[in-house]
This record gives C-alpha cells, sequence and structure tokens, in this order.
C-alpha cells in the first residue's frame, strides 16, 4: 500500500487541474457539446484500460465504461446532439500506450492507471457530477468507500512513472478540448439554447 503515491503526484495532478477545460468542468460552465466531446474522448480510454480486466477481477464494480455510454446516450436525447465520430491525437496515443501494457503484462502500470482516473472519478468527479449536464451516472459507486479502500491497498510508490505518464495525457486531452471548442466556439452553444432548439424554439435568441 502508498502513502506517498499522491504527493509523488500531486505537481502533475495540479498542472492537469489548473487547465482551462478542468476549470469549466468543475465550475459549472461546461456547456452540452463539449462534455459530450469530453465524455465520448474518455470514453475511449477507459474501454481499453477496463479490457484489462484480469488485472484484478474483484475491481470490476469500480469499471466506469458502461454507465458513460448511458451519461452519453443522456446527453443526445437530452440536449439533441449528433453522436461523436472525432477522436483526440492524445487518446489514439494512449490507447496505443494502455494496449502494450496489456499485452507486456503491465499490471502494476495498469493499475497505476485505473488509479489516476478511476479514483478521480470517486473523489473530485463527485464535484464534477454536480456541475455537468445530465445526471453524471459514471460518478455514482454504490460502495464507493469499499472501493476506494479496495484499490487503496493494492497502491505502492513504484507506481509512480505510470501515473505521472496518465496525468500527462488528461492534461493533453484538456489542451485539445479547448482547442477544438475555440476553434469551432458556435457549435458549443449554451444549455438554454440547445434546451429551446430541442423544443422546436427557432426564434430563441442564440445570445
Amino acid at each position: 500500500m502508498s502513502n506517498n503515491l499522491k504527493e509523488l503526484t500531486r505537481a502533475h495532478h495540479d498542472s492537469a487541474e489548473r487547465t482551462e477545460f478542468a476549470d469549466m468542468l468543475l465550475s459549472g460552465n461546461i456547456k452540452p457539446k463539449l462534455y459530450q466531446e469530453y465524455l465520448h474522448a474518455q470514453l475511449q480510454n477507459y474501454m481499453v484500460l477496463e479490457s484489462a480486466v484480469d488485472i484484478d477481477a474483484s475491481l470490476e464494480p469500480i469499471f466506469r465504461s458502461t454507465l458513460m455510454e448511458d451519461d452519453l446516450n443522456e446527453l443526445e436525447i437530452l440536449y439533441n446532439l449528433d453522436e461523436v465520430e472525432d477522436n483526440f491525437q492524445s487518446v489514439v496515443e494512449y490507447n496505443h500506450h494502455i494496449q502494450t501494457l496489456i499485452e507486456d503484462d503491465k499490471k502494476d502500470a495498469l493499475l497505476a492507471h485505473l488509479y489516476v482516473r478511476h479514483f478521480g472519478d470517486a473523489h473530485g468527479g463527485q464535484i464534477i457530477k454536480k456541475n455537468i449536464p445530465g445526471q453524471g451516472l459514471m460518478y455514482e459507486f454504490e460502495d464507493r468507500p469499499g472501493l476506494i479502500k479496495q484499490v487503496r491497498e493494492l497502491l505502492h510508490d513504484g507506481m509512480e512513472d505510470e501515473a505521472k505518464i496518465c496525468f500527462e495525457y488528461a492534461e493533453r486531452l484538456f489542451v485539445e478540448l479547448m482547442e477544438k471548442y475555440l476553434d469551432s466556439p458556435e457549435e458549443y452553444l449554451s444549455e438554454e439554447v440547445l434546451l429551446a432548439k430541442a423544443n422546436g424554439q427557432d426564434d430563441y435568441d442564440d445570445e
């Protein structure tokens, strides 16, 4: 069990959290279209990571992919959004990295990524859930304290490097999301506008 992994990776965690996208995600200012893009990208990452179920089959209750798919379906229906088809370069490269770890049977390295992502959902994700469009089912855990304890007992300081890699990929995705948002801001309408359009109020003032 690691008592130091959080401190060993704090600088990387804080760097990702200071990005403009993370600020939007945590503050409640994220719009449905941008959150959909984020959730779709995250789903691709989680599906590959969670495919390595043999890292510890008892951890399956912490897996998020199915709930993330439910969240995406809800967003598409509630806000009349088209399905996301594009993928980000960071996602492609991250998935290749995870696949390599799976092929090389690097179980501890995979656990380091699960620590960053799923621990994040169980902790900071509880704040995010209150500030996003939709229900945020991916942030709901049947036994959150028990799962946190179970994962924590598997951690050790030797996971530091892979945990840092995971944070670095997360930060790259945040930057790519903001670049896409700034390139096409008209695609990322406010929640009120999207709801109005979904309800057929064509004369709604977009501003």
